[in-house]
């Protein structure tokens, strides 16, 4: 996926933000466990690409259903995608739409400008409508921090909104998709929900 961050489901699959694919899975690899950019790691495995979908109603334009599946080629002679790496945990699908709500904290990952993967703590925002007017669809959720203390940004495209519930188990809550001024008061980072899918 370029330099663009997805999140791993299990099995074959990735999350990622359409806008970070092209359906052409032959030109993309999965690095895993990946956290300096441009530098493999013992523990990262790169992963070819068997299959991207790419939901059907994005809009490149509006961002709308910004959301894409990656599905992973099989390791030769194996049924898996990917040999096992202790490094490597998939993340859970959230099992209802009301299963975290604003006010609650998540972590978002991703690069930013930096070469170091990095994450932070931000707070789900209930009223999106008020902060970006008609840019705010159905389908999305925004986060950050109100004070413009902490956000996601550019380069962090792809990269989950991951929340944890009271047994510590942690869901992808959303994918992250577009903001405006980065860390800045009252802007916040736009995810597409997971559940669009």
């Amino acid at each position: 996926m370029g330099l663009e961050s997805g999140v791993y489901l299990g099995g074959c699959w990735v999350l990622t933000a359409a806008h970070c694919v092209r359906p052409k899975p032959k030109s993309f690899r999965i690095k895993f466990s990946l956290w300096k950019k441009h530098r493999s790691q013992s523990t990262t495995d790169i992963v070819p690409v068997k299959n991207i979908i790419i939901h059907h109603e994005y809009n490149p334009q509006t961002y709308a259903n910004d959301i894409a599946l990656v599905q992973l080629e099989e390791v030769q002679l194996s049924d898996k995608c990917m040999l096992d790496n202790s490094a490597v945990r998939a993340v859970c699908v959230p099992w209802s739409t009301q299963q975290f709500q604003p006010n609650d904290t998540c972590t978002v990952s991703g690069w930013g400008r930096g070469a170091t993967l990095k994450w932070a703590n931000v707070t789900l925002v209930g009223d999106c409508e008020h902060y970006f007017k008609d840019r705010f669809l159905a389908g999305m959720e925004c986060a950050g921090d109100l004070d413009g203390r902490v956000d996601s940004c550019q380069g962090d495209s792809g990269g989950p909104l991951v929340c944890t519930d009271t047994s510590g188990l942690s869901y992808v809550w959303g994918i992250m998709s577009w903001g405006n001024k980065c860390s800045e008061p009252n802007h916040l980072g736009i995810y597409t929900k997971w559940r669009i899918i």
